[in-house]
């Protein structure tokens, strides 16, 4: 993952479509291993959103409305998905507990 920003600069296409193609499965697998332990059904849908804001972002920000807005989106997707992510590990490491 670390990588993957150096290796854009030989590519012909955007880098956030690059790094998608690795968070979007990962960030899904992740979430639906901590829902099938807390079965929280907000945490799934603030990861769900943030994606969505990326994948928007990524695409349609970045060809339709400019530079700006592909940076908006992809800030506050992050950051919802950042923060569904860590949801995510504190509802399953307390329902790991409880166990």
């Amino acid at each position: 993952m670390v990588g993957v920003p150096f290796l854009a600069q030989y590519s012909e296409t955007h880098l956030h479509y690059q790094v998608l193609v690795l968070v979007i499965p990962l960030s899904t697998l992740a979430l639906a291993i901590g829902y099938r332990r807390h079965r929280n059904l907000r945490i799934v849908a603030g990861g769900a959103l943030g994606m969505l804001l990326l994948i928007v972002g990524a695409t349609v920000a970045h060809t339709q409305l400019g530079l700006a807005a592909d940076r908006i989106f992809t800030v506050f997707g992050s950051l919802v998905l950042a923060t569904a992510h860590f949801y995510n590990s504190y509802r399953k490491k307390l329902a790991n507990s409880s166990l």
